[in-house]
């Protein structure tokens, strides 16, 4: 019993000797926190402008590539289209049958598609700023 408490003593004391920690701290050298934070909110007003300029060049592409898609799109659309009317004037009654059916998909199909499109104009017109004037 006696050495089983000296044991554990013994742990006890190796665990508090051993579990020792290190801290390494260095001398300030850039000058105050407030001189530091001054710092770097000039550099955040010196950079925006910058950032502005560079969300303009990206905007004008976006622009360009949803042009490219709307008319892309409306092609497609405007091709299905006229299959499906042709195939409800010149088929048989189980023809007409089926080109109703894809008729009420391509009518989703095509309200997702314009939905789409013109989603992605009026995001782009916001962020470019055009709706503020």
């Amino acid at each position: 019993m006696k050495i089983k408490k000296v044991l554990w003593m013994f742990v006890v004391i190796i665990i508090i000797l051993f579990n020792s920690y290190s801290v390494f701290a260095a001398k300030n050298t850039k000058g105050s926190i407030t001189e530091q934070g001054k710092n770097w909110l000039k550099m955040g007003e010196e950079n925006q402008n910058t950032t502005l300029n560079e969300l303009n060049h990206s905007v004008d592409g976006f622009k360009d590539l949803a042009g490219i898609l709307t008319g892309i799109g409306i092609f497609v659309i405007a091709i299905i289209g006229v299959t499906l009317g042709i195939r409800l004037m010149y088929t048989s009654a189980e023809g007409k049958a089926k080109a109703k059916q894809a008729l009420i998909i391509y009518l989703i199909g095509s309200v997702i598609i314009i939905g789409a499109l013109g989603i992605w104009k009026l995001l782009l017109s916001i962020l470019d700023g055009d709706w503020l004037y």
